[in-house]
């Protein structure tokens, strides 16, 4: 299918995503292919069986799907229910879920999956996307919201990783796991405050902490000018940008609303910067959002939607968890980049169908 600029529409990306679904070789049913990489190895990329850009990919077709014909929704419905079906193998027995399938971390891969130490416990972000995603039992609901104050920050230890400002906020940690240190990610805590605004949760110490993290990042400027130190695994402005503005438009906190401003500001700075496409993208969708009128990113003549570089939605910056490191965290020589087609085109397909 030519995804030229001309000739592609919402319906031709959705059919394009969904043709992709489970679509190379050896991934799990019901995944979208993702890929991780490093930015400076250029040999170095893996297939990545992670469920988080399957959960993120469909929860922005379940947001825009009220928008699309009913031809489309219905495909929109497929993909849900392919992707629900392989959830399962990513949840533990708590109810939670991992980033990677049960005892397969880093998988496939040459080395890191053979080493335990590597393996990632439960975290907030994947847990959030797919309770948000996919129908689920009640209990399980509850049995999530009683386990996410017992690994807060504060909760047997302090965050030692993010500025002074937040050290002593009772915020969520991303990751369910024991033995790792707490961290503190704004966006990984606004995917989780969407599902807890949705669920309708009554407010708790650690929901007003999170939210005072949030809008701290705002307030001090931190999300513009030191965004890895709040938002490790994602650790850019456009993406904290739209991550932040996607909670606050949902309204779910009412406390979020004044952050609409400095949110708007912010973009329409960074759309006038020279930026990779995609970044421009997910800002200008941010902008929509608030029905703000600014001029649209231009597409390329030639652009292909299916072949946008020079973007990575999520990082693994791998010496994060180690306090005594922090200095050489943030450098992108200890990050892997992951990627994923379908993600990159339901970007694509919020942007265009936003407003």
């Amino acid at each position: 299918m030519n995804l030229a600029t001309g000739p592609a529409t919402v319906s031709q990306l959705l059919q394009k995503v969904a043709a992709g679904q489970s679509g190379g070789a050896g991934f799990p049913a019901g995944l979208f292919p993702a890929y991780r990489s490093h930015p400076l190895f250029v040999g170095y990329r893996r297939e990545d069986h992670s469920v988080f850009f399957t959960a993120s990919t469909v929860y922005i077709l379940q947001e825009i799907c009220p928008k699309l014909p009913e031809k489309e929704q219905l495909i929109v419905q497929d993909i849900s229910r392919r992707a629900a079906a392989a959830y399962p193998a990513y949840q533990s027995p708590e109810g939670t879920y991992n980033f990677y399938p049960r005892n397969q971390h880093f998988f496939p891969g040459k080395w890191l999956h053979r080493f335990r130490h590597f393996k990632l416990p439960d975290d907030i972000d994947d847990t959030a996307l797919i309770l948000l995603t996919a129908p689920h039992p009640p209990e399980q609901a509850r049995h999530v919201r009683e386990r996410l104050p017992a690994h807060a920050n504060g909760a047997g230890q302090w965050c030692s990783s993010t500025p002074p400002a937040y050290a002593r906020l009772r915020a969520y940690s991303t990751w369910f796991g024991q033995k790792m240190p707490i961290e503190l990610d704004a966006c990984a805590l606004a995917n989780l405050l969407l599902w807890i605004g949705k669920a309708g949760f009554p407010r708790t110490e650690h929901d007003l902490h999170s939210l005072l993290f949030l809008k701290k990042t705002i307030e001090t400027g931190d999300f513009l000018h030191q965004p890895y130190h709040v938002s490790h695994n994602y650790a850019t402005a456009p993406l904290l940008i739209y991550h932040l503005g996607r909670l606050v438009a949902k309204g779910y906190f009412e406390e979020l609303t004044p952050l609409q401003g400095p949110l708007v500001a912010a973009a329409l700075q960074l759309l006038g910067e020279d930026r990779p496409l995609l970044e421009k993208i997910i800002l200008s969708t941010t902008l929509r959002r608030f029905g703000v009128r600014h001029l649209p990113p231009a597409l390329p003549e030639s652009f292909q939607f299916d072949n946008e570089t020079g973007f990575r939605f999520f990082i693994g910056p791998f010496l994060s968890s180690y306090p005594g490191l922090k200095g050489l965290a943030g450098h992108r020589l200890t990050h892997l980049h992951w990627h994923s087609e379908a993600h990159r085109l339901a970007l694509f397909m919020e942007w265009m169908s936003a407003g």
